[in-house]
């Protein structure tokens, strides 16, 4: 793949160098998608309302539609392209992200695990991407960069950060049946942040780092079945 590892304070991060990424894919069958990209769904307020002035929840995305009763996307863009050769996926994503289409998703993090997770800059905007193979203009299918597809398996998630962060600690809850720990480094520009869940029901535990687990691979997911 091509994906750094730096020392940061000792830490290692995950960075995407010049943006691309690749990998074997697995579970690929018989798909044969004409185009793949990486897009990054975000919340436009100036398309939040109907004329009427009520929420607009039932939102085009792509070839189908989102209606959920909660607005949460209603745009997206395109910041990256995939192309597959010889059982592989190689993902290109764009330089840089415009900052409007980014936001500050760690600003209450400190506060909603009672100050048990330090982040070193709370405004710093980022998004994620998603990876999603087309046929004709309709979605089919979507990739995952993971070292496996169970919970306990680590899962990547694409991340653009516009400035350099950390994200470190370790929540415990008081009855000490869920723990938190972030082991987060990211650098300006494309990360991968790999999260996993283990534990049993009603004790989970869910751990996020950028050191780069071994074995992550492109697993592809048939949305057509």
């Amino acid at each position: 793949t091509s994906c750094d590892k730096d020392d940061d304070n000792d830490s290692a991060t995950s960075v995407i160098a010049g943006g691309v990424l690749s990998g074997e894919v697995v579970g690929l069958g018989d798909a044969n998608p004409d185009s793949i990209n990486a897009t990054m769904y975000y919340y436009d307020e100036n398309n939040a309302f109907n004329v009427d002035g009520s929420y607009n929840d039932k939102i085009v995305v792509g070839s189908g539609t989102l209606d959920d009763g909660e607005l949460t996307l209603n745009d997206k863009i395109v910041v990256g392209s995939g192309t597959l050769a010889d059982g592989e996926l190689t993902l290109k994503l764009n330089e840089t992200v415009d900052e409007r289409y980014l936001e500050a998703g760690f600003k209450e993090l400190e506060e909603e695990y009672g100050g048990k997770i330090t982040v070193s800059n709370r405004n710093v905007k980022i998004g994620e991407a998603d990876v999603r193979a087309y046929q004709s203009g309709k979605a089919i299918g979507q990739f995952y960069y993971v070292t496996g597809i169970e919970d306990k398996d680590w899962h990547g998630y694409l991340i653009y950060a516009a400035a350099v962060v950390s994200i470190t600690g370790t929540y415990t809850d008081e009855e000490g049946n869920g723990r938190v720990i972030y082991n987060v480094f990211l650098k300006k520009g494309w990360n991968i942040v790999y999260m996993k869940e283990t534990g049993t029901e009603g004790h989970r535990y869910y751990e996020y780092t950028t050191a780069t687990p071994s074995g992550a691979k492109w697993y592809y997911k048939d949305d057509t079945l």
